[in-house]
């Protein structure tokens, strides 16, 4: 929802919005790390780590356990069923979110119209 809040406010035009949203969604799929094996992928797993999907998809993850229920991926280590996990997933999910609100929150006054003469 943040992230797309950010795109409404960065942009100008209601079809810009659009085209934009749906891109970001394939993007967060995919780098959520549930529809595509991310972890030995040099580079990708890497820059999943700045995508909000890939840490709620990890806090979902480690919250059902689904290393043991086998999922057809090849286990992340941000999977696993500890406190810890869970901890650190929700953290950086919420992390991310408060950087994604404040430079929204910015884009938003700096687009503010000033005041009329």
């Amino acid at each position: 929802m943040a992230l797309g809040l950010l795109i409404s406010a960065s942009t100008r035009s209601v079809e810009t919005v659009f085209q934009l949203l749906v891109g970001l969604t394939l993007t967060q799929v995919v780098m959520s790390g549930g529809a595509r094996q991310l972890t030995g992928l040099m580079g990708l797993n890497q820059l999943s780590y700045v995508f909000p999907s890939r840490w709620g998809y990890a806090a979902t993850a480690s919250t059902l356990n689904l290393d043991m229920i086998g999922s057809g991926l090849m286990p992340d280590s941000r999977w696993r069923h500890t406190q810890a996990t869970w901890f650190l997933d929700m953290g950086t999910l919420a992390r991310l979110g408060v950087i994604i609100i404040l430079v929204t929150w910015w884009l938003l006054i700096r687009s503010r119209p000033g005041p009329k003469r």
